[in-house]
């Protein structure tokens, strides 16, 4: 019930990404610095994923930061026992799913099939991440995309990123337009 109400909270009301960050690095929320709320989201994705510590330490590196193996799996493991049901729930049954059924299907009726794969850790990384990253997209399209005509001003669309979308329109329809999607998204 706690990550269903995390997950409808308005991103003005609650910052989750700062909530761990802070859990994270024991600090206050106030005292979180873009840098921590930064590598709190990154470790979470990880512990999402199933990610291990010289992965995202390696991931780290690439992004300019340097922390060591070990701290990055203390990021990932502290934010593992604080949301238990991340392992207890979805990934286990994420696992459960893949060796039954050897195939996952979202709520859009899509189906990825594991019917040749080998069962290992990394195709079960491949099932956690597979599901929420088929249904958003989807839900941008569906949702924001495709409704962006029924919009005055008719917004362009410039980029279709994962989860977020850049749009231009002229500045007397931004209202409308920052309505329309507050309303579909």
């Amino acid at each position: 019930k706690e990550l269903v109400d995390v997950a409808r909270s308005m991103p003005w009301d609650y910052d989750t990404h700062t909530e761990n960050a802070a859990r994270l690095f024991h600090i206050p929320t106030t005292a979180v610095t873009k840098t921590q709320r930064y590598l709190g989201k990154r470790a979470v994705h990880a512990g999402h994923y199933g990610m291990q510590g010289k992965k995202l330490s390696d991931i780290f590196l690439l992004d300019g930061y340097s922390v060591p193996e070990d701290e990055s799996q203390e990021l990932i493991d502290t934010y593992l026992e604080w949301r238990a049901p991340i392992v207890d729930v979805f990934q286990k049954g994420t696992r459960q799913l893949i060796m039954r059924d050897r195939a996952m299907t979202n709520v859009w009726g899509r189906t990825i099939s594991f019917k040749y794969d080998r069962l290992s850790d990394e195709l079960y990384r491949l099932g956690y991440a597979w599901y929420p990253q088929s249904i958003v997209p989807t839900i941008i399209n569906q949702w924001g995309v495709r409704r962006l005509k029924e919009v005055a001003g008719t917004p362009r669309l410039h980029v279709h990123g994962h989860d977020s979308m850049l749009l231009s329109v002229k500045p007397k329809y931004v209202w409308e337009v920052m309505k329309h999607i507050k309303a579909h998204l």
